[in-house]
This record gives C-alpha cells, structure tokens and sequence, in this order.
C-alpha cells in the first residue's frame, strides 16, 4: 500500500472513523485498510512494549486530550505524558482507533531515525 493511503487511513482513523466507514470512504476493501493497521502493530508492537515497560500510570488518559497531543506535535517519540498513558492502558486493544492513529505516529516519528 502506499504511503498516501497509509496517511488517509491514519486521518480517519484519528477522526475515530471505523474500518467500514474509511472503506466506503477512500473505495478501499475493508481487508486492505486491515491489513494496513496490522502491519502498524506489527511494526510498533516491540517499540510500545518497551516504552510502557515498568510505566505507572499517572492518571485516567482523556482521549480527546490525547489525540489533540497527537495532532499538535510532528514527533511524538519518546512516548511520554498523557500518549504513554494511554498507550499502557489501550496497547493489547487491537481494534482501539485512538491506537491505530497514535500506531501511525510512532512509525511517523521513527521514520526520520532509521
């Protein structure tokens, strides 16, 4: 898939659009955005466990606190605040959209490192 497909997927899903709606949306088949995010937890599964490993959690994240976050910073590695709040809380949820964006924005992030 390519990169600007990828960023179209990620806009919505930071709109909390579902699979179905981004679907209809970009003339997407639904397996195609799904394999996209499944590639985003493959890629990011071992960088998020590392970052909320030994984490406490300071408080209750606010999602719309989060994605704000999210929208206002270019880079959001390392994961700190409210994000990595969040992230401790929601990592094991697959189908969390707030995680697929943040997912998205760590491979963002990190792009410009490797």
């Amino acid at each position: 898939m390519n990169a600007k497909r990828e960023e179209d997927v990620a806009r919505l899903r930071c709109q909390n659009k579902s699979v179905k709606f981004i679907s209809k949306k970009l003339s997407l088949k639904r397996d195609d955005i799904e394999r996209i995010i499944e590639q985003w937890i493959i890629d990011t599964d071992h960088y998020i466990e590392q970052s909320v490993s030994g984490h406490k959690l300071q408080k209750i994240p606010d999602a719309n606190s989060v994605l704000e976050t999210i929208m206002s910073n270019s880079n959001i590695v390392p994961l700190h605040g409210e994000i990595l709040d969040y992230v401790a809380l929601h990592r094991s949820n697959h189908h969390d959209r707030m995680m697929d964006c943040i997912r998205f924005h760590i491979l963002r992030s990190n792009k410009g490192k490797t």
